[in-house]
């Protein structure tokens, strides 16, 4: 609901702004980003780390984000992370992630799409089109297959897109 009150207003007030104060060069990023002391953002990962590793090797095992989560004493989210780096670099399926039939899958990829190509990368849209039926987790894992398959060079998978 949000989405659709705004949609259209926010590019326009952006392009009003851009043209009253112009439209910056360069990304204004700081020089450092304070929380990391890194002097850019970090470069996208190669390989997967020693706990997302473990936390891949578990669903190989278990089957379930939610049996890797009890396992480790993790939460849902933090093994949906591990799995979405996973699903990235071509070391999982997003559909046997997320738990859903292929039918089901194909339908909040296409949601997902659809969002996308309007700009649009967060899930709240896409959790609120299927009223709650697929959790969070379930639509990040499908995001990051859909975003690693169909567009490499969008937006990473992030809490920040939600």
């Amino acid at each position: 609901v949000k989405a659709e009150a705004y949609a259209q207003r926010f590019p326009e007030g952006l392009d009003a702004h851009h043209a009253e104060h112009g439209r910056p060069e360069t990304p204004l990023l700081p020089e450092k980003a304070m929380w990391q002391g890194a002097a850019s953002p970090k470069a996208p990962a190669t390989a997967l780390t020693p706990t997302e590793q473990e936390s891949l090797d578990r669903f190989h095992k278990l089957g379930s984000m939610e049996a890797v989560a009890e396992g480790r004493g993790l939460t849902t989210g933090t093994i949906a992370k591990h799995l979405c780096q996973a699903i990235r670099l071509g070391k999982a399926d997003a559909v046997k992630v997320s738990g859903l039939s292929e039918e089901e899958a194909k339908r909040v990829v296409t949601a997902l799409t659809s969002f996308a190509k309007a700009g649009n990368y967060g899930l709240k849209p896409v959790y609120e089109t299927f009223a709650g039926k697929y959790s969070y987790e379930q639509l990040r894992v499908l995001r990051a297959g859909t975003i690693t398959a169909a567009a490499p060079d969008q937006p990473p998978d992030t809490d920040e897109s939600d």
